[in-house]
């Protein structure tokens, strides 16, 4: 029984001086090349290679999406067919665009697609069907 509880002592005592390790020591260690204080020294920035900055706008996947007769680019409503061909004209060919169209009515889907077909061949933009 006092040898149960020698160890059981033991590893009580193990825990509590490891929690006091974590909790007071290591906070005040600094490991790798950061000062600890959560920002990257001027100096450490290389300059070698200019830094790319991609907008949101880039490397994007737009949505067309047919609901019955209502048109929607990214979940924006458009007014028109023409509305949706605008839009689409004005972001150009850095896009990719998903066509969703299950709940359409096929003579909504019939004037969009045509206009998505048309944009494709003339702006050479890619349209994926769903």
């Amino acid at each position: 029984m006092g040898k149960i509880l020698g160890i059981t002592g033991s590893i009580l005592a193990l825990l509590v001086g490891g929690i006091l390790v974590f909790k007071f020591v290591l906070p005040n260690f600094h490991f790798g090349n950061g000062t600890g204080s959560g920002t990257v020294p001027q100096n450490s920035i290389s300059a070698s290679e200019p830094s790319k900055s991609i907008s949101s706008e880039e490397n994007k996947i737009s949505e067309i999406r047919i609901e019955e007769n209502d048109i929607y680019f990214d979940n924006d409503l458009m007014e028109n067919v023409d509305d949706l061909k605008q839009k689409i004209t004005d972001i150009g060919t850095n896009h990719e665009y998903t066509f969703v169209y299950d709940n359409a009515i096929k003579s909504t889907y019939d004037e969009v697609n045509g206009v998505l077909v048309e944009l494709e061949n003339a702006l050479g933009i890619t349209i994926n069907r769903k």
